[in-house]
């Protein structure tokens, strides 16, 4: 028996008889009973919760699941944006042991995996996480295991809400709405965890594979300045003239032109941390919502 895993992803309007057929198929694609489910959906669908965990481990014959709500829908390979549905990965995993543990805020889980594990997977909530001190107690109970993680974010037009904060520091602008609030979850239901770790035990080996859904452009930029949620300086200069200085350099090199960077530009600028004592930190903004030349990107 070898291991087999297989994918689902379906579109509101919902239809009981579509979802059970989907999962029928993904269950002969599996070729027996699931071990393990990972379950995403948007957070319009979150109050329908147990019904679809219910759904799910019924037609995987999975008593198995976690997940978390995310603000597009990841199947197959691809990303849909600006739609209400779900995804999942079911996988059979023949002579694996699959464990799910809760970590708090702050603290240590009371229990702890056991030892010799090929691997976990981390889903973190984006509020609750407080990354140094979970890194260092991970660290310290789980030193060398390797360890993928991820941080589920919605879609800050369709599922936003008022911030009182920004309206505040800028008044004339009209501001995107901040994210609606994460859901983390397991079979159980909706879960407190700040992380939720799955540790998968024996029959495989865990590795990982870079996946990109947008090509950085442009050189590596130093981020200068923010303002919350807003970069204000890159380089020393301002988002405007780095972003157009990435645009221009990117059409010199292919010869394609680029619209005006304004409206949803797709770039990835890499940040380094400017301390000498410090490691350097590496990150990738993904997505331009909003371009101005006074208060930044």
């Amino acid at each position: 028996d070898t291991c087999r895993s297989a994918s689902v992803k379906l579109f509101a309007p919902f239809d009981t008889d579509k979802l059970e057929a989907e999962l029928k198929h993904a269950l002969a694609t599996l070729g027996g009973p699931a071990d393990l489910i990972f379950l995403f959906l948007t957070p319009d669908l979150v109050h329908d919760l147990p019904e679809f965990i219910e759904a799910c481990q019924i037609g995987l014959r999975c008593p198995t699941l976690v997940g978390s709500s995310t603000g597009t829908v990841i199947s197959d390979g691809s990303n849909y944006e600006d739609c209400t549905g779900l995804g999942l990965l079911a996988l059979r995993l023949p002579g694996t042991t699959v464990t799910i543990e809760a970590w708090p805020a702050t603290g240590i889980p009371s229990t702890t995996a056991p030892a010799g594990g090929a691997g976990a997977v981390l889903l973190a909530h984006p509020d609750r996480l407080q990354a140094d001190d979970f890194t260092a107690a991970w660290n310290a109970r789980y030193s060398g295991l390797p360890a993928f993680g991820a941080i589920p974010c919605t879609d800050e037009e369709k599922f936003g809400g008022e911030d009182e904060e920004l309206a505040e520091d800028f008044p004339d602008e009209e501001l995107p709405p901040p994210p609606a609030p994460v859901c983390l979850f397991t079979q159980n239901g909706e879960s407190s965890a700040a992380c939720l770790a799955v540790h998968f035990h024996g029959g495989i080996r865990l590795d990982a594979a870079l996946g990109q859904s947008c090509r950085p452009i442009g050189p590596a930029m130093v981020i200068t300045g923010t303002n919350h949620n807003r970069i204000t300086s890159l380089d020393g200069a301002s988002p405007m003239q780095g972003i157009l200085h990435a645009l221009a350099d990117e059409s010199k090199r292919t010869g394609h032109k680029y619209p005006p960077a304004e409206g949803l530009v797709h770039l990835g600028i890499m940040a380094e941390s400017p301390g000498d004592n410090d490691l350097p930190v590496h990150g990738c903004v993904r997505a331009i919502t909003e371009v101005d030349e006074r208060s930044g990107a």
